[in-house]
């Protein structure tokens, strides 16, 4: 996907982003007997738009990200394998009935296999449904799906992790376990960043996963020019050379931000010389057309007799 800077996403987005670009990541991470299943020599088809079509819901509401992927399975076989993931970050009493309308909305349009993942960034431990049930004067109905609860994971697990999506999810359990402990949160960025450079990565996946715990990870000013300090130290052992997406970072934005200052600054003072040149050279003039002797017009501006020579012209 076309990259910004994250400054300019909301977790949602960087959610959604960091599952397209490390799509066989993430479904080898969650979903492996399915990603086994996939022939990976034909690109997966992303279906937003068209899941938008069927609900309108994942479309306006930013607290969803909803990916709908149409991938093809081994055996030359033209039915398709579906793929739902739902990224739920809040308390949804209705969610598993939501989950049940997407299934049978994407069932009834393509009537393909679906599979359904619920992965779940809230803060709640006893809040996952994992299954959707309705009566009504004897018909009844019983629909489950996958879940993953990013809270009720083990941080050492995902450290040690060979899949690199595992360090998405663990950067998704740092926000929950750090809160509002600005310094926590910190440390855990560079702790991720130092995973990051350690684990043998693609330096492609390297800058979408570096993007991506940057943008939500989120912290302080004087904190991002610690963790820019903390990156640019990393990036001098990294062998993989790995180019450092500045302009897509929360601590490029703080650099971005710096250099503006010092422009600005480094303007003003340019200003205020200049300025006092400009004033300088016009009481010089004055004082050549009152016929005043340069040397005396030169000790009162400060400019030289050349300079006041040259405004004689």
């Amino acid at each position: 996907m076309e990259a910004q800077p994250t400054h300019q996403y909301r977790p949602d987005d960087l959610w959604k982003i960091v599952i397209e670009d490390l799509f066989e990541d993430f479904l080898h991470f969650f979903l492996p007997d399915a990603a086994a299943a996939v022939d990976w020599s034909h690109e997966p088809e992303f279906l937003d738009k068209e899941l938008e079509a069927l609900h309108q819901e994942s479309q306006e509401n930013s607290r969803y990200v909803d990916k709908l992927v149409k991938v093809r399975l081994h055996g030359g076989r033209e039915n398709c394998l579906l793929i739902h993931a739902d990224i739920q970050g809040y308390h949804d009493d209705a969610f598993a009935e939501r989950m049940f309308i997407y299934f049978y909305r994407v069932f009834d349009r393509y009537r393909l296999p679906v599979t359904a993942l619920a992965v779940f960034t809230d803060d709640r431990p006893g809040f996952k449904p994992a299954a959707y049930d309705y009566q009504c004067f004897g018909t009844t109905l019983h629909y489950s799906y996958n879940i993953y609860k990013i809270l009720a994971q083990d941080e050492q697990a995902l450290k040690e992790s060979e899949n690199p999506f595992a360090l998405a999810v663990l950067a998704g359990l740092y926000l929950l376990q750090s809160g509002k402990n600005e310094e926590q949160r910190y440390a855990y960025k560079k702790t991720l960043a130092q995973l990051l450079f350690q684990k043998r990565i693609t330096p492609q996946k390297k800058r979408h996963l570096l993007v991506f715990l940057d943008g939500l990870l989120r912290i302080g000013r004087q904190m991002e020019t610690r963790f820019r300090q903390d990156i640019e130290e990393m990036a001098k052992g990294d062998r993989t050379n790995m180019p450092i997406p500045a302009h897509l970072t929360n601590y490029g934005q703080v650099m971005y931000e710096e250099g503006l200052e010092k422009g600005l600054e480094k303007g003003l003072q340019e200003g205020l010389e200049k300025g006092l040149q400009k004033s300088q050279q016009e009481i010089a003039r004055k004082m050549l057309q009152k016929g005043l002797d340069i040397a005396l017009i030169a000790e009162v501006t400060g400019l030289t007799a050349e300079e006041v020579q040259k405004l004689e012209h």
